[in-house]
């Protein structure tokens, strides 16, 4: 049997999120030996690891439409060479539908998100015409691999009538590619925190952060680093012992050493801004890897409720509450060797990619033989 994974990439640069989940995807499959290719759909030919990742280039085109019909067409032609193609999520339309119901082999779809709150934010039209889509173009599907539980029991909401064979399949990581930059202790004077943000988007919720230093009157200074594309001041000071500093994009070495200066780093705090309560982010994973201890607004379905490692503050608009943060901050700090390497370690059994990929290449495999 012979399976794949097709992606479009909308930015094609190494350092996007979806690159490089593609690119430890392939690796993973490899190292495993998984009969799982990855497909990448772009506008332009990419410059991508040799052998690695298979290209297929459906032209610049600005119209939604039409850039979906050429999309759901590649993969149709993708399709030909294998038993099962999962699909990341794409627009829902009537070419997906038209499309994808005379294939031949089997199609998994895979979800990342609530597609319809994302596109109802980006346009009303193109929302409301999904939304219609979507029940139809889901039933056509023989599977459907979704990010977290709560995202499989939104997408099976769709079709009452049809039980869709699924599965949550969260986020994993390449643990031996990220680097095991651990934390710095906390000596009780300073704290220093940081948040990785890709884009500047309300989910990220590093507000609730700024009004919770804003909040906080204790003797400890607070320093929150920003990384990412993020609006604003290098440096700014807030209430009277916080400071944020924004560095902008870090990569490589500049970020490797940023981030084994932290005490703490944060996860997402803003989900519910998206209408949800789980999720199974790629920072959260490169932080366990790294072996550092982190702050999270969110349910992730991989991590337990009692995990040590990390701290879990509502999943709502509050101010984040700078005195628990403290009080976990020096918890960690008690044995930081030992907490980096037992997060590494859990790491590599629960959320490496070759874990994640044997659980596509058994689910994928279910399909074909169904």
């Amino acid at each position: 049997m012979k399976f794949a994974l097709v992606c479009y990439l909308h930015d094609p640069s190494p350092s996007s999120g979806v690159f490089k989940r593609m690119v430890s995807q392939s690796s993973a499959c490899r190292k495993a030996g998984l009969p799982i290719d990855v497909h990448a759909l772009s506008a332009e030919s990419l410059s991508l690891p040799d052998g690695q990742i298979f290209n297929t280039v459906i032209g610049n085109q600005t119209k939604t439409l039409e850039k979906n019909r050429r999309e759901v067409e590649a993969v149709a032609s993708i399709m030909q060479d294998y038993n099962v193609v999962c699909m990341r999520n794409t627009l829902f339309s009537h070419h997906y539908f038209n499309i994808f119901r005379k294939r031949g082999a089997k199609l998994i779809t895979e979800l990342h998100g609530k597609h319809l709150i994302e596109r109802w934010r980006e346009s009303l039209t193109v929302g409301t015409y999904e939304a219609l889509f979507t029940p139809p173009c889901l039933a056509v599907n023989d599977g459907i691999i979704a990010m977290t539980e709560e995202l499989e029991a939104y997408a099976q909401a769709f079709t009452p009538w049809k039980r869709t064979p699924s599965t949550a399949i969260p986020n994993g990581i390449d643990v031996d590619g990220v680097p095991k930059t651990g934390f710095t202790p906390f000596d009780g004077s300073e704290l220093h925190l940081c948040m990785v943000a890709g884009m500047d988007a309300p989910w990220h919720g590093w507000d609730r952060l700024a009004a919770g230093l804003a909040a906080y009157e204790g003797p400890v200074k607070l320093t929150l680093h920003l990384v990412g594309a993020l609006p604003g001041p290098t440096s700014e000071d807030v209430g009277s012992h916080g400071t944020i500093r924004r560095h902008g994009p870090l990569y490589g070495q500049e970020l490797d050493e940023l981030m084994g200066a932290m005490h703490l780093a944060v996860a997402t705090l803003g989900l519910h801004r998206k209408g949800q309560s789980q999720a199974c982010a790629l920072k959260t994973r490169d932080y366990i890897a790294r072996g550092l201890p982190f702050v999270l607004g969110y349910d992730d379905v991989d991590i337990p409720k009692n995990c040590d490692f990390c701290m879990h503050v509502p999943n709502d608009d509050s101010p984040i509450d700078f005195e628990e943060i403290i009080r976990f901050s020096k918890a960690m700090s008690a044995d930081s060797g030992a907490t980096s390497e037992t997060m590494r370690g859990w790491a590599k059994k629960n959320i490496d990619w070759t874990v994640k990929m044997r659980q596509y290449d058994k689910f994928m495999r279910k399909i074909a033989e169904g």
